[in-house]
């Protein structure tokens, strides 16, 4: 080894010494090296340069090569590359080996990086989660499925050959006789020089070849002081899977707090005392007088507004979430533009208590109401009369989407000849699996169906959301009982078992595509949306602006109302207006992103170091009328137009909660009828 330049009592003048705890680390750590035990490393290792700064740490008594090697900057490295490593290396570097032991799992804090230099500066560390001694378990990070290939990193776009006979975490755990056990690690709160600091938190998990997980996270932003002290409260989540991949009882959890005291140089501590105050955290503001008052769940429209009228005033009144339309409808309470949604609170509620201002005189506005699509028109009107404009709008349900022509094409299949009942869905997923293994490589039927449970799972979720939608649209929640859904039932299970057969393994690149996509927000994103009956009827989540008829600002609300017919997010725009073009929905994207960078709040914030650039660039997009991404598919408003629009269903109160009655379904606790009663009760 080559000899150091500084001996040991120059590096124990530079750094303090080595914590105990990280010393009793380390120590656990080379007598598994002695007995032949990989360390806890990813699959491409953290290089030999961990396992050397741990033999040098003990060695020197010292933490200053530890700190030069630290796994929190080579883990963010291999993930966001070497730039990211070198910043984090010139940071302070908190060596720790916290350990805390909770049931059958064993969490390892080992390093905490504040990083002062570059991109992102802010707080970064990374630890490991290990069986405890003794136990037997299987353990499965948070974003991993149970049929994914164990031990693998997979998720993060790296070149790793995953054999096809890896076996997965639940077969892995059949073998061992384990429990298996799906695991996080995430940071909750952080304390700065004894206060609590708000910011929001990034984290990642990633399987290691012998069975551990390593966890990260990441906390940025100005709120993120450089300081000489941070407490950590950190928390721990686990749950078991049975055979089949599904949770076990509830999530388990347990909480604890860290100190984390970096090694600081003495430029760093130089650098922390010349720092300015904190800023006091101040409470939510409330709207001034004379400012156009909004209240309500909103995108930060009083912002907007401000940035189109800078020679106006708007504020937004802050309450929690679900309070909004309780709040609009007191007539005790002061406020002036009110946003809500319709399944949320109602509307004709608000007209016949005389707190919705009648909009139906002011030309600016009906003007724009004409465009909108039948069943909008419809949801913002009594008798006659406008009372409302639309804000935001998302599907009722999150729709099955097909996804990914390419995959598609791989198959043989077309994309564009998808599904159109469910019937053919059930009957496409026994045709899926009764394709070669070698030809499946790389796809999944459902994106989230990793398991044939899982697929159960969402076809009866998707086939409850049909029913009702149809059902609502008829005017009847509960009238579900139809031959349609009862066979539908049966589909189910056929395509449970075809499902339950031997599943492809990742791709050569180690990524697995889906066919179908359940998270969709909205049936622009769907080919061939799936009916049950005769004829489809497309649940809508719409989401409204009213006036406050009581208003003694009321001219500035009206005002700001003749604003909004005209500025609906360019995001919601296919899915309400039925005559706006896609590059018109582009130009106003491109505007309203540019405006984004105007905002109040986003500037205080700091913004990011390429701000200008993407400034400039959306202005040249302006200027040359060439609007690139922030254009729509033109195909997909086209279907949207064609099949959904006329079907429409704005839902005035939201779907039942079922998701106990479809798990005692699942389980066995309730037959075919029971069943179906209990989602009629659920409707009434």
């Amino acid at each position: 080894m080559k000899k150091n330049a500084l001996d040991s009592q120059r590096l124990k003048a530079l750094f303090p010494e080595t914590p105990p705890a990280f010393t009793a680390f380390v120590e656990r750590n080379l007598k598994d090296l002695e007995a032949g035990k990989e360390t806890p490393v990813m699959k491409k290792k953290l290089s030999l340069g961990l396992v050397l700064a741990l033999v040098l740490a003990i060695m020197m008594t010292a933490v200053a090569v530890a700190a030069i090697l630290s796994p929190t900057a080579e883990i963010f490295g291999f993930l966001y590359g070497k730039e990211k490593q070198e910043a984090l290396l010139k940071g302070d570097i908190a060596t720790l080996g916290s350990v805390q032991a909770v049931g059958d799992l064993e969490v390892t804090l080992e390093d905490v990086v504040y990083q002062a230099e570059g991109e992102m500066q802010g707080l970064y560390g990374t630890g490991i989660i290990a069986p405890r001694e003794g136990s037997k378990v299987v353990l499965i990070p948070e974003e991993y499925s149970p049929a994914s290939p164990a031990g693998y990193t997979l998720h993060y776009g790296k070149d790793e050959k995953v054999p096809e006979d890896a076996p997965s975490y639940l077969e892995l755990a059949h073998k061992d006789g384990a429990k298996l056990l799906q695991v996080r690690v995430r940071l909750l709160e952080i304390s700065i020089d004894g206060k609590k600091v708000e910011t929001d938190v990034g984290s990642n998990h990633l399987a290691q070849p012998d069975g551990w997980v390593r966890f990260t996270f990441a906390a940025s932003g100005p709120q993120i002081r450089r300081s000489e002290n941070y407490e950590l409260n950190l928390n721990l989540g686990w749950y078991e899977l049975d055979q089949e991949g599904d949770p076990v009882g509830e999530i388990q959890k347990e909480n604890w707090a860290v100190n984390v005291t970096p090694s600081l140089s003495e430029t760093a501590k130089a650098e922390i005392a010349a720092q300015s105050p904190a800023p006091v955290p101040t409470t939510a503001p409330t709207a001034a007088p004379g400012a156009l008052k909004m209240v309500g769940s909103h995108w930060n429209e009083h912002e907007r507004y401000m940035v189109a009228h800078p020679d106006r005033e708007a504020a937004h009144i802050r309450l929690d979430y679900g309070e909004w339309y309780g709040y609009i409808a007191n007539p005790e309470n002061d406020w002036d533009v009110g946003f809500f949604s319709l399944e949320d609170g109602s509307l004709e509620a608000l007209i016949k208590a005389g707190i919705a201002e009648d909009l139906s005189g002011n030309v600016a506005i009906t003007t724009e109401l004409k465009n909108l699509y039948p069943a909008v028109q419809n949801a913002l009107t009594h008798e006659g009369k406008v009372y409302a404009l639309p804000h935001v709008v998302f599907a009722g349900q999150n729709p099955l989407a097909a996804v990914n022509a390419d995959v598609w094409q791989k198959l043989g299949w077309d994309i564009n000849k998808t599904p159109k009942t469910f019937a053919e869905l059930c009957a496409l997923a026994e045709k899926y699996m009764e394709l070669p293994l070698a030809t499946r490589r790389g796809t999944r039927f459902l994106v989230d169906g990793d398991t044939a449970a899982a697929s159960r799972r969402v076809l009866l979720s998707e086939l409850i959301n049909l029913a009702y939608s149809e059902a609502m649209a008829k005017g009847d929640p509960s009238a579900i009982d139809t031959p349609a859904f009862r066979e539908a039932l049966t589909q189910i299970q056929s395509a449970y078992k075809a499902l339950s057969k031997k599943q492809a393994s990742t791709g050569a690149n180690g990524i697995i595509y889906g066919l179908f996509f359940d998270g969709g927000q909205d049936y622009m994103d769907s080919y061939g949306n799936l009916r049950l009956g005769d004829s489809a009827a497309y649940t809508q989540r719409l989401g409204v602006a009213v006036v406050n008829a009581r208003s003694t600002n009321k001219a500035a609300a009206i005002q700001y109302m003749e604003w909004l017919s005209k500025n609906l997010p360019a995001q919601f725009l296919p899915d309400l207006n039925a005559v706006v073009t896609a590059q018109e929905i582009g130009k106003i994207a491109v505007e309203q992103n540019l405006a984004h960078y105007y905002e109040k709040s986003y500037m205080e914030a700091g913004g990011q170091s390429d701000d200008a650039e993407q400034i400039e660039k959306l202005k040249q997009m302006l200027s040359s009328g060439d609007y690139g991404n922030y254009i729509p598919d033109e195909g997909a408003i086209a279907r949207y137009r064609m099949e959904v629009a006329p079907n429409m269903t704005i839902m005035s109160k939201p779907f039942p909660v079922t998701y106990d009655i479809q798990k005692d379904y699942l389980s066995g606790k309730l037959d075919v009828d029971a069943f179906i009663k209990a989602l009629q009760e659920a409707a009434k």
